[in-house]
């Protein structure tokens, strides 16, 4: 049995009937050996908000760039909606924690999305929805973004 060990999930449990299996992100776990009934496969994914700088994929970019973030939960791309009636643009402090963002779950958007999130700052809250869900009413006085500017 071949399980695909996202890039995403820097840590990644599988257990076999109650036994770790050392696996790695961004390779395949294979669990061999004879299988039998009732056999249990245990999967837990790390599924915090990363926070993903700039300047970490693009050193060579503009510095203007440097000062961005985006969030990315497991799959799920996170972007801040100014439906949410926050003003998207601003420049934020967050809060970080072993490289992921500090975040609770939200419920306060009126419009579909799939989760919602509140990231904490240095100054309170600011709250981001998956990418898939934003502006899908396109308004060009409702803009998205996926960069968080910081400061």
């Amino acid at each position: 049995l071949y399980i695909r060990i996202p890039y995403w999930s820097r840590e990644t449990f599988v257990k076999v009937n109650g036994e770790a299996i050392p696996v790695s992100a961004g390779t395949y776990a294979r669990l061999e050996r004879c299988w039998r009934q009732g056999d249990l496969v245990e999967l837990s994914f790390d599924m915090r908000i990363q926070m993903i700088h700039a300047a970490d994929i693009a050193p060579d970019a503009h510095p203007e760039t440097a000062c961005h973030v985006a969030l990315q939960r497991g799959p799920l791309m996170l972007a801040r909606d100014s439906r949410l009636g926050e003003d998207v643009a601003s420049a934020e402090k967050l809060v970080e924690s072993d490289g992921c963002a500090v975040a609770e779950p939200s419920d306060s958007a009126d419009f579909e999305r799939s989760v919602e999130y509140r990231i904490q700052t240095e100054d309170g809250f600011i709250t981001v929805v998956d990418y898939a869900s934003c502006g899908k009413s396109w308004e060009a006085d409702k803009p998205v973004t996926v960069w968080i500017t910081t400061r």
